[in-house]
């Protein structure tokens, strides 16, 4: 059981397997931005949105039976955080007002590493408190420690490496449409 706890930990932060996620998320952006403009009827309002994924994502955590976490989690469960984040963007109460907060906006920000370094964070603190003792595995301090040790880790990948690589891109891409010929379409409107 061992080799399998070590194999679905592995697939479950194998970004790959989370592509389904992806275009989840990418179908739940354009769905709400075609409402917004108008060009799609509204789904569901934001409140009602957020009660039925709040309600059948607390039933399913209760009630999974023999599912294994990570496979309920990139099966089951994407949907209805689909549903759960449509929900949200909807809202524009205190819900929406707290997480448009500097520190949840830093957050989203850096969610990227931190989706690709906590679990090497979390291994890696639990082999040295195997080998040192240094906390108590499971334990709050643990938990928390593994928590700050993988936001530190993302937030100097973010400021260190996405940042200026995201800059570099822009930079580049702002030259290329500069010198790019125009088309003839192009010259031909620019003319008349």
């Amino acid at each position: 059981t061992q080799d399998f706890c070590i194999w679905i930990s592995w697939v479950g932060c194998n970004p790959l397997a989370h592509f389904h996620e992806l275009l989840m998320g990418s179908a739940t952006f354009l769905w709400l931005r075609e409402e917004q403009t108008g060009a799609r009827q509204e789904f569901l309002d934001g409140p009602k949105a957020v009660l039925i994924a709040g309600v059948a994502l607390i039933a399913l955590l209760i009630w999974r039976g023999p599912v294994p976490l990570m496979a309920a989690l990139m099966g089951v469960y994407s949907p209805l955080f689909a549903l759960l984040i449509y929900g949200l963007a909807k809202q524009r109460g205190v819900v929406a007002k707290t997480l448009s907060t500097p520190a949840f906006v830093f957050l989203g920000e850096i969610s990227f590493s931190l989706y690709l370094t906590h679990l090497i964070v979390w291994w890696n603190v639990d082999g040295y408190n195997l080998e040192h003792h240094l906390m108590k595995q499971g334990s709050a301090l643990n938990f928390f420690a593994c928590v700050a040790l993988s936001l530190a880790l993302s937030t100097l990948l973010y400021k260190g490496i996405e940042i200026p690589y995201r800059r570099t891109l822009r930079k580049h891409w702002s030259r290329k449409e500069d010198t790019a010929p125009l088309s003839p379409l192009a010259v031909q409107s620019a003319a008349e």
